[in-house]
């Protein structure tokens, strides 16, 4: 693509960056450390590079999905957690209508779910490691992941059939 998404940390917001130029869209308001009312991390395209997923931290408990337009316009929220739960977006499905997250919650196991676009409900798709990434087939019938032995530092990748949840190492 022409853009990649990044977060601006001396202006504090979500910009696109244009690769050619290194010139930055502002997707959200430019604001100071005295400002501060948030931040982001992870930034995820949809396919039609429309519109812009990222989480919202506001503070160690509350953390937000939020969704943006990429010309900067409709900034929305899409979940709100407040126990400290946080939604890592990684990837919209082909079609554009859920955002894959992996959720991280405290002191339990993580999860990776869909995430309605239209909505924010949320459908499990399999408990995860909070070290745990994967990705979803082009399809969307399948879901690689990284899986974690208990104790372990070293990782298997496994996909995972989501219809039939039928997993191969």
């Amino acid at each position: 693509g022409k853009y990649v998404p990044a977060f601006d940390w001396d202006d504090l917001n979500v910009v696109l960056r244009e690769i050619e130029t290194g010139n930055d869209v502002d997707l959200t308001p430019k604001t100071t450390m005295s400002q501060w009312k948030g931040c982001a991390s992870c930034l995820s395209l949809s396919p039609d590079g429309k519109t812009l997923a990222y989480d919202w931290a506001i503070d160690r408990e509350d953390k937000e999905l939020r969704l943006v337009n990429t010309d900067g316009s409709n900034n929305r929220l899409l979940l709100k957690l407040e126990d400290g739960t946080t939604p890592w977006p990684i990837q919209w499905t082909n079609d554009g209508q859920f955002v894959f997250c992996l959720l991280e919650e405290p002191k339990k196991d993580s999860r990776f779910v869909l995430i309605s676009a239209k909505d924010g409900s949320i459908k499990t798709l399999k408990a995860a490691s909070s070290r745990s990434s994967g990705y979803l087939s082009p399809d969307g019938k399948y879901l690689a992941y990284d899986s974690y032995s208990s104790g372990s530092k070293n990782s298997a990748i496994v996909v995972m059939s989501l219809d039939d949840k039928k997993e191969y190492p």
